[in-house]
């Protein structure tokens, strides 16, 4: 697939190289990216997003890795996999939260955010008292 996309690139400008890899490979790999991302093994996760990097390498002709993959992203400023999945997850609890649907989830939701806040008050209260002991 690289190799084709190498071979497409001569051809097409640098926008439109990114609007064609936007509508046939990052909107098709994306896809419910936040279900199955997090569920990948690390090795996995690397191939995935090397295969990202790679294809915005192709768009700025840097075969050689010049460019850092961090400034990558942002010249494109386009969301690494990781983001993208983050940021599905994010919006979906928040949804949830705020419309309290489904009904079940936001209990779940509330429950574990309950325990988070007692067990932080718990972790607190041990370093105040250990702060007291100095």
């Amino acid at each position: 697939m690289l190799g084709s996309m190498k071979y497409i690139r001569k051809y097409l400008t640098e926008e439109q190289f990114l609007k064609s890899v936007a509508n046939n490979f990052f909107s098709t790999i994306f896809y419910a990216n936040s279900v199955w991302y997090n569920s990948l093994k690390k090795s996995l996760k690397m191939k995935f997003d090397s295969m990202y990097y790679r294809l915005l390498r192709i768009a700025t002709k840097d075969y050689k890795k010049v460019i850092s993959n961090k400034d990558l992203v942002l010249r494109f400023e386009r969301a690494t996999p990781l983001e993208w999945a983050q940021y599905f997850t994010s919006s979906k609890v928040i949804k949830i939260t705020r419309d309290k649907s489904p009904a079940i989830l936001h209990k779940r939701l509330q429950s574990s955010l309950k325990e988070l806040i007692e067990q932080s008050e718990r972790t607190l209260k041990n370093i105040l008292i250990g702060f007291q002991g100095l």
